[in-house]
């Protein structure tokens, strides 16, 4: 797989919401942080930090189950 890492954006805590159209919100729920991508042949999903997670998420792994797609990056898990 030729990887270009992509660095998610880190969240930030505020009292205040942004408000506006260009602005999104998400909940931080506690869990991990994956991204997985996928090139059409190979899976990897890795951690914020660049860490290889493939073997630790198998379910996350066959990606053949959820997706149908040629190529993905999705965030989260």
């Amino acid at each position: 797989m030729d990887l270009t890492p992509v660095f998610p954006f880190e969240p930030i805590s505020t009292d205040v919401f942004p408000e506006g159209t260009q602005w999104v919100a998400q909940v931080k729920w506690d869990g991990v942080r994956v991204l997985t991508y996928y090139d059409g042949q190979e899976v990897r999903l890795f951690n914020r930090k660049q860490n290889e997670r493939t073997l630790h998420y198998p379910e996350i792994a066959d990606i053949s189950s959820y997706f149908h797609g040629v190529s993905v990056i999705l965030d989260g898990l």
